[in-house]
């Protein structure tokens, strides 16, 4: 079998394995959680982008709830702040805020909306800022945490586009928490155990 046959045979497998799954979530919203390794090592970062392309191709809205714990961190770091987490939450005074809304929305959201351009993809970056996606409120607690927050309420998203975006209206909000909204299909990409 010459490597052409082999490789068009390994793409076919993928495809009818694949097809209940295309069926199943066939015009609707798939939630992916997306960060750690799988965000920073390109290799695997071109697989996950083309995959997550390749759904919207055939007919799945995926939305890409993206993370950056690591570039935040290097940033603080260059800025001279200090991260500082409780029970793995960071806590968020208004430096880091500026510095947290800085990387993922100015850095990693575009980044992200660049890799799905060059895999033919539409796609467009947004916070939960924009247009009040989402609504949030300071979280309580024994520990004050600053500007993390708890959803109060979120719009809908549009289907037509696969979305990149972060948490936080006035509030921080992680990734998980974001994800905790149960409307969508959620898909984690393993990263970094979380």
């Amino acid at each position: 079998m010459t490597d052409y046959i082999k490789k068009a045979t390994q793409k076919a497998d993928i495809l009818l394995e694949a097809m209940p799954y295309i069926n199943k979530f066939h015009n609707k919203t798939v939630v992916i959680k997306y960060g750690g390794s799988a965000m920073t090592d390109e290799n695997i970062r071109n697989l996950v982008i083309g995959d997550i392309a390749f759904m919207k191709m055939v007919g799945i809205n995926p939305v890409i709830v993206h993370g950056g714990g690591p570039e935040i961190n290097a940033q603080l770091k260059m800025s001279n702040i200090e991260p500082n987490f409780v029970n793995g939450i960071r806590v968020t005074d208004k430096a880091t805020m500026k510095t947290v809304e800085m990387v993922l929305s100015g850095q990693i959201n575009k980044s992200l909306v660049s890799d799905f351009q060059r895999h033919n993809a539409k796609a467009v970056g947004i916070s939960g800022k924009d247009g009040l996606l989402i609504e949030a409120q300071k979280k309580q607690g024994e520990v004050d945490l600053g500007y993390v927050g708890d959803i109060v309420n979120y719009l809908h998203l549009p289907g037509g586009y696969a979305a990149a975006f972060y948490g936080g209206h006035r509030s921080g909000i992680g990734s998980s928490t974001l994800c905790g909204c149960r409307d969508y299909k959620l898909l984690r990409v393993p990263g970094n155990g979380r």
